[in-house]
């Protein structure tokens, strides 16, 4: 298996709102979010972002994610596509 961990880029918007959104469904909150790809493009990748971010590439897919506030330094658990956690 090569995954591909690298630093995100604005180009990953899409699919870090969409491993985002799975998240939120898997913790039964679906409704609860209230971000957009345009959220994500400029507070993660504009000229002051507010958090950094690093994504798993699996055939070309965003597979998994690390979001890294930049006032906390704080991770939770990642989380993968497949719905799996670290810390389960």
């Amino acid at each position: 298996m090569d995954v591909e961990i690298r630093k995100a880029v604005k180009a990953d918007a899409e699919g870090i709102l969409a491993l985002i959104q799975e998240l939120a469904t898997f913790e039964q909150e679906p409704d609860a979010l209230i971000l957009d790809k345009k959220n994500i493009e400029e507070d993660g990748f504009g000229a002051n972002p507010l958090f950094s971010c690093f994504v798993a590439v699996f055939k070309r897919k965003i597979i998994a994610i690390a979001l890294f506030l930049s006032a906390i330094f704080y991770l939770e658990r990642s989380y993968t596509a497949s719905g799996r956690s670290c810390c389960d």
